[in-house]
């Protein structure tokens, strides 16, 4: 790519990222796109955080379907497939999700949805195993679908769709393609769909935002953020609540649970457990439209440093019980009146978010949504 003007400092604990835009984008202000954390990571001391997916920062549910759209409406002609879309864990499976559902409305052409993820069940096959070698939780997993007709559909796939939140290397999704290709005997073309690439331009990768970062590290540095653990990249346990995403779908039917009952026009956090941030946007779609404004957040594995786009950080325990330490940030940045957790397994999270809100001195109504497959 040709060098760019420098644009943008970040000034993080951890050092400063400088960033320039490609005025040729579709999206050329960061602002309204996405912010800095530092993180615990000698592989890469930085956090990317996207304000589009509802993930670290407080997010709109039109705002993450406006970009979901816009992704899906950077892919060329597909022909008549089939098609494989798989989001990257955690932070793009619903990112993915939504892509997929978008592109799918438009076109008649079969299309499987799958997700990497972090989570696994001995009834689980597995398709592919892979490694994201800058990561805080390594290890990806794709699983077989159950159907066996989605199983056949993978095998004349002859066109992959990966969508992930940013590129910063590039080398996470080009080593998932890399692994795929090996597995699909059909595959023709394969097409990698970011919000924001910062990689050297090249074929196949499409993006709303393109440009260039540098890193300058503060090696003397001392800032917070949460220690590091060997359980991170040990899966957990989805027989309580294999997704929909893990499992393989071509069009999504969901048996969704009843919705809490909130008082009119209240501020709702919704809040994604992990991996399901799909169906957490599909409940904050269905309280929008009683009347109330929602936001959505997620509980994540990424162990990030308060400062920068972190203003606060909440501790909770992985409910798929890997042992990993999870954490939600910012979760009282929209001055809710209420939390809604959507989860696929009940386990500590009432309590857990209980304790959040004493933390921030916060009064908010907590309510815990199981979404099963």
């Amino acid at each position: 790519m040709t060098p760019l003007p420098h644009r943008h400092d970040f000034v993080l604990d951890a050092g400063t990222m400088r960033v320039a835009i490609d005025p040729a984008s579709a999206l050329t202000n960061p602002d309204p796109v996405f912010d800095l954390a530092s993180r615990l990571n000698r592989k890469r001391g930085f956090l990317i955080v996207s304000k589009l997916i509802g993930r670290h920062l407080p997010t709109r549910p039109q705002t993450m379907r406006e970009t979901m759209a816009a992704l899906a409406g950077q892919l060329p002609d597909l022909g008549d497939g089939p098609v494989l879309f798989i989001g990257m864990a955690e932070t793009a499976v619903g990112l993915g999700q939504g892509v997929h559902a978008a592109w799918t409305r438009e076109h008649k052409a079969p299309a499987l949805f799958l997700s990497t993820t972090r989570q696994t069940a001995p009834d689980l096959d597995v398709l592919l195993r892979f490694e994201e070698a800058h990561s805080h939780a390594s290890t990806h997993i794709v699983h077989v679908p159950i159907a066996a007709a989605d199983r056949e559909l993978i095998d004349r796939t002859t066109t992959l769709v990966l969508i992930d939140d940013e590129a910063s290397t590039g080398l996470t999704m080009d080593a998932l393609e890399a692994a795929l290709r090996a597995r699909l005997p059909a595959l023709q073309r394969a097409w990698q769909l970011v919000i924001a690439d910062w990689t050297e331009s090249r074929p196949g990768r499409l993006s709303l935002m393109r440009g260039a970062i540098e890193w300058i590290a503060d090696d003397a540095a001392g800032f917070d953020a949460p220690a590091p653990t060997a359980r991170l990249n040990r899966p957990g346990d989805t027989l309580a609540g294999a997704s929909a995403a893990r499992t393989g779908y071509r069009r999504l039917v969901r048996d969704m649970p009843p919705l809490p009952a909130l008082p009119a026009a209240s501020r709702v956090v919704v809040l994604a457990d992990g991996e399901n941030g799909y169906d957490a946007l599909l409940i904050a779609e269905r309280l929008e439209a009683e009347g109330h404004r929602c936001v959505l957040q997620s509980i994540t594995r990424s162990p990030a440093a308060l400062g920068g786009a972190m203003t606060s950080r909440h501790a909770f325990s992985d409910s798929h019980g890997s042992g990993a330490p999870c954490f939600a940030y910012n979760l009282f940045l929209s001055d809710p009146d209420a939390i809604v957790c959507v989860v696929e397994r009940v386990a500590c999270q009432r309590a857990e978010l209980e304790a959040a809100a004493r933390d921030a001195a916060r009064s908010v109504s907590i309510h815990v949504v199981e979404v099963s497959k």
